[in-house]
């Protein structure tokens, strides 16, 4: 008899049947559940449909509320134990080959080109805790090791989650902790279907960038501390809404110097099951406060960020195009002479699975602000991917750079790469 836990994933998954029996991928989630890897991701860590809504239910299989039963051992009638096995698991991401061109100035006045060439060198691990407590309560913990000389740890996103608060399937939830503030939005940057490369208008743009000393300088991909209410109210048999709305500090500190917080949102709606199923229209928004007391009085920066955007799944194709506006009404900080600063920004991607070993795709990211040259940015990065087993990936991204940059006056010249990139979860 197929227990109740995979008669639900065989209902609900909208991948081969198959795939739900032979799973080949060994993290928490595949090991709890004895499910693939596939089942919740297309190119790993992109989520597919079914893998968003598992997350937002606190990882309990979707329209269920199994935190008390699966993979539990019951020890009273208050105490239900996860196997540890069920809670952590580990990722490993590393660089094999990464090459820049033009993106070493020798003689120091930009007269010479040269070529970066590093290789072996790595990215992270990383310890994923996540799981649920007990029924309708969830942990999720990401503890990184940097590869980088520095050895820097750190815990990217740590909340606890309380799910299925009101309504009916996920109608209302919310969480505590360091809140990941766009990760109900069309583009998160975060789970991307690119893993090494970044949304160029999400992660590397920041407030108050004028600022030799800003006091809560965040970015819109970012998590910080705070707290959220999100939900995926049902809004009939084929569509369902998404929303969410919280407020955060800003630097991720047991005392945060600035008094003036943050908040931000998403609206949307949903496609719910079919081929279109996941497809998602959405808008995400952003206000938030940073200061500076380093000059003697109170320096104050309002800045705004609202990003409209879509998601388009089609069986194997997923495809994503946001817009972001940033603007700061004080982006130097400064008590004097304010400085207004805009930018605009295009982030585009697309994947297709070719099949269930390889998986293609291209990314664009452009941004503009003319109120700071040194941002412009205009890269096409395609790529391709081999997947010897679901929990593995290998790929291989290029990076064209049509826009060069102003970062410093010697080195104006476009930077493009070639960049090897291998990670896995088990």
């Amino acid at each position: 008899m197929i227990p109740p836990v995979m008669r639900t994933v065989k209902r609900l998954c909208p991948v081969r049947p198959s795939s739900i029996s032979d799973a080949q991928a060994v993290s928490q989630f595949a090991r709890k559940y004895n499910m693939s890897c596939n089942a919740c991701h297309t190119a790993f860590p992109r989520l597919n449909a079914f893998g968003e809504r598992f997350k937002a239910n606190g990882f309990q299989m979707p329209g269920t509320q199994d935190g008390d039963e699966a993979g539990k051992s019951r020890v009273t009638d208050r105490l239900f134990i996860d196997s540890i096995g069920n809670l952590f698991g580990l990722r490993i991401a590393v660089n094999p080959l990464q090459v820049k061109s033009k993106s070493l100035d020798r003689d120091g006045n930009g007269s010479r080109e040269s070529t970066l060439v590093n290789t072996g060198t790595a990215d992270w691990l990383q310890l994923f805790t996540a799981g649920t407590i007990y029924k309708n309560v969830s942990i999720f913990i990401e503890t990184e090791i940097s590869g980088n000389a520095d050895n820097t740890i750190k815990n990217n996103w740590f909340y606890l989650g309380w799910h299925n608060i009101a309504g009916k399937d996920g109608a209302m939830s919310a969480r505590l902790g360091n809140i990941p503030q766009a990760d109900h939005h069309v583009m998160s940057g975060r789970l991307r279907m690119i893993p090494n490369i970044n949304i160029q208008g999400m992660s590397e743009r920041k407030s108050s960038e004028d600022s030799a000393s800003p006091d809560d300088q965040v970015s819109a991909a970012g998590a910080y501390p705070g707290i959220e209410v999100f939900g995926l109210p049902s809004l009939g048999e084929n569509m369902e809404g998404v929303y969410s709305v919280g407020v955060t500090q800003g630097k991720k500190q047991a005392n945060d110097s600035n008094e003036l917080k943050n908040v931000f949102g998403t609206l949307g709606l949903r496609v719910k099951g079919g081929d279109f199923d996941g497809s998602q229209v959405s808008v995400f928004g952003k206000n938030a406060r940073d200061t500076d007391t380093s000059a003697g009085g109170l320096a104050s920066n309002r800045w705004f960020v609202v990003s409209p955007g879509f998601n388009v799944r089609y069986k194997d194709l997923d495809g994503i195009l946001a817009f972001f506006y940033a603007e700061d009404s004080n982006g130097n900080l400064s008590l004097t002479a304010p400085k207004k600063i805009k930018s605009y920004s295009i982030a585009g991607q697309l994947g297709y699975s070719l099949s269930r070993a390889w998986w293609t795709g291209v990314q664009y990211d452009w941004v503009d602000s003319n109120d700071r040259p040194r941002e412009d940015f205009n890269k096409i990065s395609p790529t391709i991917w081999f997947f010897p087993r679901e929990n593995m990936r290998v790929g291989l991204v290029g990076r064209l750079d049509f826009q060069g940059t102003n970062a410093t006056a010697g080195h104006p010249d476009k930077i493009h790469e070639l960049l090897v990139h291998v990670r896995t979860m088990f």
